[in-house]
């Protein structure tokens, strides 16, 4: 039996979305999962084990026409989806699911957000919007549910396992050497802790461990991280646009820390097991906090009243929530998050 699953989100999306696409396979062990996705989001579903097709929708170009949709419309029915859950949540995913002749479309209805998508869903889940996003998406599949399952990341290969050997290479990286990643920016500014935090963690963190310091990011953020790396009297490498997301995952995970604000790359992190530290502000972890939490993994937020917001930048001059969660604080707990990494490989060598 093949199902359809609308995963036309965003990237930190997709990856909670895993542990409810895992249950679908658990209800359902002899269905293919076929994906609908959002091109950027293509490497945390190709390769991965528990989806078997995807179809990728770029839906700010010009498939958004008529011959494209029907295109999908048509691939689709040569599939013979027999059910579609929605994860997006949007109208578009409804309405193709239905042009596409599925007979059952399972979907969320909260509020008025999904007024529109609700004429075209036959089994409506009516699910709390406070909820941690993961378990959200798994409580759409089964709402008997009431805990998550840890995400799962696509597969590196070979050739993503070279390509990284060769970017540490590049910057003479030693396998003794503490390498550490830094996440500066969100995908938008209100997510985002202040540029003159990071340049002064980075001058400590090299004056105390003489590391590695490697910025990661999308290619449109090489222009925010070469501001940075500008006013450092110390060493940093920007590898902004540099990897792709299972490259990225392979980056994480020989890392000796991951600090990073709310953003895709923090829940990529999270599967690797390297220690975190996650700065919320506007938005809540709550909501999208790190699934694969551990005692390796701090979160900081302020939870102030006027969190979680959707404000505009332009809207909150302050930013007091992320601008209270100071330098020293992350400095303290990184070297916290290090001294302990330190003494469990001792222990591990004795």
């Amino acid at each position: 039996m093949n199902i359809l699953v609308d995963a036309m989100t965003h990237i930190g999306d997709v990856l909670l979305c895993t542990p409810a696409f895992k249950r679908i396979k658990e209800l359902h062990p002899d269905c293919r999962i076929i994906a609908l996705i959002r091109p950027y989001t293509r490497e945390i579903v190709e390769n991965n084990p528990l989806i078997d097709e995807f179809i990728e929708v770029d839906v700010k170009s010009k498939q958004r026409g008529l011959v494209k949709v029907l295109d999908i419309i048509r691939l689709l029915r040569s599939r013979r989806v027999k059910k579609a859950y929605l994860f997006d949540g949007k109208l578009r995913g409804a309405f193709l699911s239905k042009l596409a002749g599925i007979p059952v479309v399972v979907g969320p209805v909260r509020n008025d957000r999904h007024k529109y998508a609700a004429w075209f869903i036959d089994e409506k889940r009516l699910i709390d919007g406070g909820l941690h996003r993961a378990l959200y998406y798994l409580k759409i599949v089964d709402p008997e549910r009431d805990q998550t399952d840890l995400l799962t990341m696509s597969e590196p290969t070979t050739q993503d396992q070279t390509v990284v050997e060769e970017l540490l290479s590049s910057i003479d990286y030693k396998t003794d050497e503490k390498l550490i990643c830094l996440c500066t920016r969100g995908t938008f500014p209100l997510k985002d802790w202040p540029q003159q935090y990071f340049i002064e963690l980075i001058e400590q963190l090299n004056r105390k461990y003489q590391a590695k310091v490697i910025i990661i990011g999308a290619p449109n953020d090489k222009d925010y991280v070469d501001g940075i790396i500008a006013q450092l009297a110390s060493k940093a490498y920007n590898f902004a646009g540099r990897t792709s997301l299972r490259e990225l995952w392979l980056l994480l995970s020989k890392s000796s820390l991951f600090i990073t604000v709310d953003t895709g790359a923090m829940h990529i992190g999270s599967t690797t097991g390297t220690p975190m530290i996650a700065m919320f502000g506007c938005t809540t972890p709550n909501i999208y906090g790190p699934v694969q939490s551990n005692e390796k993994t701090i979160v900081l937020y302020r939870n102030y009243s006027c969190s979680p917001c959707s404000r505009k930048p332009n809207e909150c001059e302050q930013h007091q929530c992320l601008k209270d969660i100071s330098v020293e604080e992350v400095l303290q707990l990184s070297q916290e998050l290090l001294s302990s990494c330190e003494r469990k490989d001792h222990v591990k060598k004795q």
